[in-house]
């Protein structure tokens, strides 16, 4: 039966179909072709099933993400985005690839592309501050890019208690093609401490990640402490978010007190922030 048959059936015939169908839609079975799935209004399911019949073609208007690659073929795969559910993701927007634009758009993690051209009558040194400052001005937009990529992968990631959480990398190189050279701020001046406050956020991002059901406890919240127990921007960022989330109240008084003595400025600011949050 299809929906237009339903259609032509008399009222007191067809109620009972669709009180079934109304039944059936919210919790259908795991087992039914696609056309079942269709008739009851679940086009997710039917397309899902066809890609799984179909597991390198990709249904019409669904598209794919490619991984992300690096200029000499490496792939990024820590872009703090990395965990998110592409299946479902190309189930609800399945007309365009806006899901992964928006990721592009929002990493972090890669050395920028410097494509200048050095003019003839430009010197080596000043085509170096040239491409500094060029470098420089990609770096403002690089340095906002945690404030968005944390509200697109809002409470996304359900950590493992045997596995730190991934802060992905705040770059702020660039590379200049052909021979991918290396381009950092060096020659040029910037302001001090110019990238605190943007390691800060990149944390924050990170932790607001984890899911409001997630179980963590204060064991895991110091498992997460940087190697060799330097804190760092992000480390305080990270406490910052816990408190959002209102994960931080599982710290132990103990532990905060140990926070606070190491004398860390951006650490104190982060945890009394987040435990003022939690609270």
């Amino acid at each position: 039966m299809t929906l237009e048959e339903l259609e032509c059936l008399p009222v007191g015939l067809s109620l009972p179909f669709r009180e079934a169908i109304f039944h059936c839609r919210y919790n259908p079975p795991s087992d039914w072709p696609e056309e079942p799935y269709v008739l009851i209004g679940r086009q997710d399911l039917a397309k899902l099933l066809s890609m799984g019949k179909k597991k390198n073609v990709c249904p019409p208007g669904i598209y794919t993400s490619k991984p992300y690659t690096g200029t000499e073929g490496t792939q990024y795969e820590e872009d703090g985005m990395e965990h998110l559910d592409q299946e479902l993701l190309r189930l609800r927007f399945s007309e365009d690839l806006r899901v992964s634009e928006a990721r592009r758009l929002l990493q972090s993690s890669r050395p920028a592309r410097i494509a200048l051209t050095q003019r003839p009558e430009v010197s080596d040194h000043d085509f170096i501050e040239e491409q500094e400052r060029h470098l420089y001005n990609i770096c403002i937009r690089t340095m906002a890019l945690p404030v968005g990529r944390g509200m697109f992968t809002l409470c996304t990631y359900h950590p493992l208690p045997t596995e730190p959480l991934p802060i992905p990398k705040l770059c702020l190189q660039g590379r200049a093609p052909p021979r991918n050279a290396t381009v950092d701020l060096t020659h040029i001046d910037t302001p001090a401490n110019m990238s605190s406050w943007p390691q800060f956020h990149n944390g924050v991002a990170a932790g607001l990640r984890m899911a409001d059901f997630s179980h963590i406890d204060s064991t895991w919240i110091l498992y997460n402490k940087p190697k060799g127990n330097e804190l760092t921007n992000e480390y305080a960022g990270f406490l910052m978010a816990l408190g959002l989330n209102e994960h931080l109240i599982h710290l132990h008084s103990l532990n905060v007190h140990d926070y606070l003595s190491k004398g860390s400025e951006m650490t104190t600011v982060g945890l009394l922030l987040g435990l003022a949050a939690a609270k």
